[in-house]
């Protein structure tokens, strides 16, 4: 997992690449996937110890 810095150069980089509004988007978008995934894995930690 990248650290702080880490992430604070790529959004630079996405920003300098695309342009402030594209590279919000992306991110919000990454965000939300990310959030997704998240929950579908405790769905399956779920499933698994029978809480389903």
């Amino acid at each position: 997992m990248p650290g702080m810095w880490e992430l604070v150069i790529i959004v630079l980089i996405l920003v300098v690449l695309f342009g402030g509004t594209k590279a919000m988007g992306t991110i919000k978008n990454l965000g939300r996937e990310v959030y997704d995934i998240k929950k579908k894995l405790d769905d399956i930690n779920d499933i698994k110890k029978g809480k389903f």
